[in-house]
């Protein structure tokens, strides 16, 4: 007889416990790679980088906003940058049954340094120590500031890479135009091998030929940027004319 009542007080134990867990809203959070380096980048970027899924499951809950607040955690779960509790940067709106999804574009005044506690601007500003983060949203009752959702996470990775080699064409070598029509193949080679390998190809038009194209590339006229998942790259007409005897890096 104490063993059933044992029983029976550890099972309506668990069954308030799991219920205690339960919220009106469900949030899951996506992050696409490649990843920002700095904070900073999530707030400056006009690339959808972070997804949020909003549902709110609990038909008699809804007609007011929610406070939507971020974090970044590092790998122990520590906490880098918040949105303070003594601020609403943010406000979502959820109908009852009907999924919603908002991206960092929407949410970016959520991601700016003013609106962040814990975190300096220098850290703000800077890149992250390479390692494993964790990216989290959740909402809260705007008149109790009581969570109302649990709290959805993802992981990123931060890592940083060796710039490929440029191997077409070659340093300093001269290009001759055949005719009319514009076309360049660039060709480079990683020097390491990573998953969502990004690109960023610069080409800037040196104006001052007693520099060396390294420091002539910090001071040059920018002709053409683009971003690129390919190690190669056709310059054709459809970018900007390269002039004849004009030097570029």
């Amino acid at each position: 007889m104490p063993l059933r009542r044992y029983i029976l007080f550890f099972l309506t134990l668990l069954s308030f416990t799991l219920q205690a867990q339960q919220y009106p809203v469900d949030v899951q959070v996506f992050v696409t790679p490649p990843y920002p380096q700095s904070l900073r980048g999530y707030a400056d970027t006009f690339e959808q980088k972070i997804q949020a899924h909003f549902l709110l499951k609990d038909l008699s809950t809804g007609g007011r906003p929610f406070v939507l607040r971020f974090s970044l955690e590092d790998f122990q779960g520590q906490v880098i940058a918040q949105t303070p509790d003594y601020i609403t940067p943010y406000l979502v709106n959820l109908s009852p049954g009907v999924r919603r999804t908002l991206t960092n574009i929407d949410f970016k005044t959520l991601l700016r340094y003013e609106n962040l506690y814990g975190i300096n601007e220098a850290t703000y500003n800077g890149l992250l120590p390479e390692g494993t983060y964790f990216i989290g949203l959740s909402l809260y009752d705007v008149a109790t500031g009581r969570p109302v959702s649990n709290k959805g996470r993802a992981m990123i990775q931060v890592r940083r890479y060796s710039p490929p080699v440029l191997t077409m064409p070659q340093k300093g070598e001269v290009l001759t135009k055949k005719n009319a029509f514009q076309h360049i193949v660039f060709q480079w080679m990683p020097r390491d091998v990573a998953p969502f390998m990004q690109y960023e190809f610069t080409l800037k038009e040196v104006w001052d030929l007693a520099l060396v194209p390294e420091e002539a590339f910090m001071t040059g006229r920018l002709v053409y940027q683009t971003k690129t998942f390919s190690p190669a790259l056709a310059y054709t007409n459809m970018m900007p004319i390269l002039l004849e005897n004009k030097r570029y890096v």
